[in-house]
């Protein structure tokens, strides 16, 4: 039985695929190469070969936590440019739920940090006070706030 022609590197000996490979100015796809961005090879573990993406918001929330960014700031750099990041390797490959979860994740937590609480699980009282009337503030600052991930919808 023939190999099917469509699949022509069973057809292509090694030595004529390189000449081949010579004359056109291409080189053969490596194992870690990269198109337009994305991986050319993807094996069983997506988690690892897409966390280029989860690396990048990391990288971006990190240079942004140095600035002090008022609420509608962060809103708008989370929105515009963290939920775009992985367009594009969405529209080509299905990434991992948990990847899409971790990135959630680290967008809520960048939401909630203030300056004022500094991610110490308090409340930011002059905010909260500022925000509502003085029955719902109380209300409020009486909800413990947890650092943990248990039971948080965002985690």
């Amino acid at each position: 039985m023939l190999p099917s022609p469509r699949s022509s590197s069973v057809l292509i000996r090694p030595p004529l695929l390189n000449n081949l490979y010579n004359v056109l100015g291409m080189m053969e796809a490596s194992e870690g190469s990269l198109y337009l961005g994305l991986p050319n090879i993807i094996g069983r573990n997506k988690n690892a070969i897409l966390g280029f993406i989860k690396n990048k918001v990391i990288n971006l929330l990190n240079s942004w936590h140095v600035k002090f960014l008022s609420r509608s700031d962060k809103e708008i750099l989370l929105k515009t440019v963290i939920q775009a990041l992985p367009t594009y390797a969405m529209s080509v490959f299905l990434i991992p739920t948990g990847t899409c979860q971790e990135i959630e994740k680290l967008m809520a937590q960048f939401w909630c940090k203030t300056s004022a609480s500094k991610g110490n699980g308090s409340w930011d009282h002059d905010l909260v006070l500022d925000m509502f009337n003085t029955r719902d503030a109380s209300f409020i600052l009486g909800l413990p706030l947890s650092i943990s991930d248990e039971g948080d919808c965002w985690s």
